[in-house]
Parts: structure tokens; C-alpha cells; sequence
């Protein structure tokens, strides 16, 4: 396992702090898909082998992120890093990211915590972790990059995460694209699939879902390197999934994108 080998470091979680701003609510019909991020609890059935497809094999190897970590936490730093990244995507060449984000579990009804990461992974050999509750207000070139329609972020469930960002930090994010569309596309179901299945499926390869890592606590600083392998890890999947399902469908995701 690669450890995070990229760290902005300049003192300590400098940044951190609150800005309060009114809470949006939500759709009904999708608080459910928000507040259940790993998809343990649906309404229909979980995605997994349909008729005509290949059963689950177990004992799968894990999917591992073996590039470099890049381990964010302050505000400018993380405004930095998505000018670049905007700057290396050209018209010739569409821009894709790994998108995901995680926040701490909370066991009170009707409370939800902000989102403490956010994850971005533009290829194989790097993947950015940005963590937002060290920052004292939402970095305006990462919002600048997410609300960028021809820059894709592509990720499981990522409709929800769409809903969630928009009420924690009024960020409109664009150009998102949900691989479980994209599966259904190739599949002709239309199943609800969690990330860590549809890698089974797709990939062959599962996920390292450690519910003691899973349900941590994302707001801590600083995020422990097993915390970072398993948010790269996750956005990683999404890239992958995506390369995979487009090289199937034809690269023809557009009817997909699932921005506000």
C-alpha cells in the first residue's frame, strides 16, 4: 500500500474554522441517497448480477491507489492546485476526475455533519484529498473547478453528493456524471449500485471497506495515512469505472450528467 507521500504542510491545521450559512434543504426523494452515503440502505434493491451477468466472485483482490497521495489542508493551497489542474485540461483533451467526498457518521436523527473531504483523482499517478473542515471558508478555485461544466466528475451516487454540497457550501456543482447510469447503460437494469459493488462487477476487484475507517472521524486533523489510502482509493475506483464503462458504451456518457 502506497503511503501518502505529498503533504502541504506549513504548521498545522492553520485554516481551520466555521462560517455559518442557511442550511438548503433537500429534495425528499433525496435524503435518503444523502444521508445513506455507502448506499446500505435503499429502497431497491442493492445493484449486484442480474440475469445474464456474471456473478460476484469472492475473495477479490483490493483495489488499491498506488500513485501519490496529496494531502491538502490549507485554503490557498487547495485554490492553487485546482488552477493547475483546470490549466492542464484542454478542449483537445476532456478533463476527468475521480470525484467523492466523505463527512463523519452521526448517529442523531435528523442531523447530518458538513463535508470534511473531498476527494479528486485525475489519473493514476495522483490523487488530491482536500479537507475542507481545516479550512476556514470553501477554496474559490475549488469551487471554481467543480461549478466547470467541461470538467467531468464522475463518481457512484454522485447525485447526492451534488445535493450535499450545494447545502453545505452553496457550491453548483457541474459537469457530474453518475457511473451507475452508465452501468445500467451497459446492462440495460436499472439497479442502484454501490461504489464497492459495481467495482466487483466492472473491475473484478473490491474495496477495502474497514467500517472502523469508514465511519471515523473525517474532520480530524490530521487524516491518518490509512484514512488518506482509503479516500484515494474510492476516487481512484471512479476514475477506473469510468475508463472501463466508456471504452464499453463508446465513450457516450452525456445523457448521464447528473449536475443541477
Amino acid at each position: 500500500m502506497a503511503e501518502a507521500d505529498e503533504q502541504v504542510d506549513r504548521g498545522g491545521c492553520g485554516d481551520c474554522g466555521t462560517t455559518q450559512k442557511p442550511k438548503r434543504r433537500l429534495p425528499e426523494w433525496m435524503k435518503d441517497l444523502v444521508l445513506d452515503k455507502d448506499h446500505t440502505k435503499k429502497k431497491r434493491k442493492q445493484g449486484g448480477p442480474q440475469k445474464g451477468q456474471t456473478p460476484l466472485v469472492p475473495n477479490l483482490p483490493v483495489l488499491k491507489f498506488t500513485g501519490s497521495v496529496v494531502y491538502c489542508y490549507q485554503t490557498s493551497d487547495c485554490s492553487f492546485m485546482c488552477e493547475d489542474i483546470m490549466s492542464n485540461s484542454t478542449s483537445e483533451r476532456s478533463c476527468v476526475l475521480g470525484f467523492d467526498i466523505e463527512w463523519p457518521v452521526t448517529y442523531t436523527a435528523g442531523k447530518e455533519e458538513k463535508t470534511a473531504l473531498l476527494q479528486l483523482c485525475p489519473s493514476h499517478n495522483k490523487c488530491y484529498l482536500f479537507h475542507l473542515s481545516c479550512m476556514a471558508g470553501f477554496p474559490g478555485g475549488l469551487k471554481k473547478l467543480l461549478e466547470t461544466e467541461s470538467i467531468k466528475k464522475v463518481g457512484v451516487g454522485i447525485q447526492g453528493d451534488v445535493w450535499k454540497l450545494l447545502r453545505d457550501f452553496d457550491v453548483q456543482m457541474k459537469g457530474c456524471v453518475d457511473l451507475s447510469n452508465l452501468a445500467n447503460q451497459n446492462t440495460g437494469s436499472a439497479e442502484i449500485w454501490s461504489l464497492d459493488n459495481l467495482c466487483k462487477h466492472v473491475l473484478k476487484q473490491r474495496l477495502d471497506k474497514d467500517p472502523g475507517v469508514r465511519k471515523s472521524d473525517w474532520r480530524q486533523y490530521p487524516l491518518t495515512a490509512t484514512q488518506q489510502q482509503y479516500a484515494a482509493a474510492d476516487a481512484y475506483a471512479g476514475l477506473l469505472l469510468y475508463n472501463k464503462l466508456t471504452q464499453t458504451t463508446g465513450s457516450k456518457d452525456t445523457k448521464n450528467d447528473v449536475s443541477t
